[in-house]
């Protein structure tokens, strides 16, 4: 709720944070940790930018430094250098925690850094539960939600009205409506034009 988003909406967007995660050869459990993660600070880093940055914004933003495209970062007010991200891949390597290759170990320290270089947002999101855009955000996941639930519970209608149109309402269009329209539409025009125009 706090993020403006219904769950489902959140769900796809972890999962997609997590899809590029695998490719480059975290667990599956592992992508998923990292996801929960980067999704929680897309809501702190949507709230710190006072509602400029929607939360799939930020979520898309962090996505792409994961793969190394740190330049947006600095929307967020985030700035990483590739020396900084070198210089703790070093520090995270010498205490077990880099990763399996170059790539996981980027990831890995990228992700360290924005946690790191957030810390103050991510206070203030945790002292902040009453805002403005707390407030909107809460309306915005609320009606989401009524939608979605709106809709799951339509569907069964409009597959039961689309199977009558299949069956009955489509036929008739396409065997019988057409063929007669087609059968008697350039006289009814000839007669329509001699009448209008009775001196032709």
């Amino acid at each position: 709720v706090r993020l403006g988003l219904t769950s489902t909406a959140l769900q796809g967007m972890a999962a997609g944070f997590a899809d590029v995660m695998v490719p480059m050869g975290f667990t599956q459990a592992k992508a998923a940790e990292m996801a929960t993660e980067v999704t929680g600070l897309s809501g702190v880093l949507s709230e710190w930018s006072g509602g400029t940055k929607s939360v799939t914004e930020v979520s898309a933003i962090l996505t792409k430094a994961m793969t190394g495209e740190v330049e947006g970062l600095k929307s967020l007010g985030v700035v990483l250098s590739a020396a900084s991200i070198n210089t703790k891949m070093l520090e995270m390597a010498e205490k077990g925690l880099g990763g399996a290759t170059l790539e996981q170990s980027k990831a890995l320290a990228t992700q360290e850094l924005i946690m790191e270089k957030t810390e103050a947002a991510r206070l203030a999101f945790a002292g902040n539960t009453d805002g403005l855009v707390v407030t909107q955000n809460a309306l915005k996941s609320a009606l989401g939600t009524v939608q979605e639930e709106l809709l799951v519970g339509l569907t069964p209608a409009f597959k039961e009205m689309a199977s009558v149109l299949e069956k009955n309402v489509v036929p008739f269009i396409v065997d019988k409506f057409i063929p007669a329209l087609q059968e008697h539409l350039p006289s009814a025009i000839k007669r329509s034009f001699y009448i209008t125009f009775p001196s032709f």
